[in-house]
């Protein structure tokens, strides 16, 4: 199965190295993020994807080049709203599409 490690906010023991069954791999406890690590099919997200091919001219030779965007709507795990969506995203996105 394939991991994705992802940042949520939650309070985290000295000696706690885990989180609703998953791995904690590091906390901040100033700001109180986790990292934990899970399974990639444990994120719930939606997001937008834009863009496409279009020409690109650089010295004389046109080529295409293909340019997407994605817009996170939503992503968490379980309860825990996910502060790298972004990534997260594409990480999903990557995956649904291979």
């Amino acid at each position: 199965m394939r991991t994705v490690t992802i940042q949520i906010t939650a309070d985290v023991a000295e000696d706690q190295y885990e989180i609703d069954g998953a791995l904690i791999e590091d906390y901040d406890p100033d700001c109180r993020i986790a990292w934990v690590v899970i399974d990639i099919d444990e994120v719930d997200c939606d997001y937008k994807l834009e863009g496409g091919l279009y020409p690109d001219e650089a010295w004389g030779q046109i080529q295409m080049v293909e340019e997407i965007s994605l817009t996170p709507i939503f992503c968490k795990w379980g309860d825990y709203p996910i502060h790298n969506d972004d990534d997260i995203c594409w990480e999903v996105e990557q995956w649904q599409t291979s």
